[in-house]
């Protein structure tokens, strides 16, 4: 402690993340949800979880922010054995333009009224 207190060199203005496992806590948060939403399609699709994601490349999916279900498969996130069928609302899901709801108990996919995925303020 005392050697930092009198430390006289250039701080960096900027903390760099050097490596993936150094979240943001909106991106823990991004993260948790979209294992909700991959529990959900896995148990829709009838898909076992574990030929879906595994846990390590969640950071690198949420930060990987793809345009169309393409992009998702070439990325290198996704194993080969991924199903297409499920790229397309996990593409949907990242970009905010679905997300899930809860309604009389039981969770079910909600299409954005807007139909953006942009998030609207009143």
């Amino acid at each position: 402690i005392e050697r930092g207190l009198t430390y006289s060199g250039d701080l960096p203005k900027t903390v760099e993340r050097k490596s993936r496992n150094d979240l943001s806590t909106d991106e823990v948060r991004g993260i948790e949800l979209l294992k909700v939403f991959m529990g959900y399609l896995s148990d829709r699709e009838g898909i076992a979880m574990k030929h879906l994601f595994k846990a390590e490349v969640y950071p690198d999916l949420i930060r990987l922010n793809p345009k169309t279900p393409q992009d998702l498969m070439k990325s290198g996130v996704v194993s080969d054995t991924f199903p297409s069928e499920i790229a397309q609302p996990v593409v949907q899901f990242l970009q905010g333009e679905i997300t899930l709801g809860i309604k009389s108990g039981a969770l079910h996919v909600v299409q954005r009224a807007d139909g953006t995925g942009s998030e609207s303020r009143s």
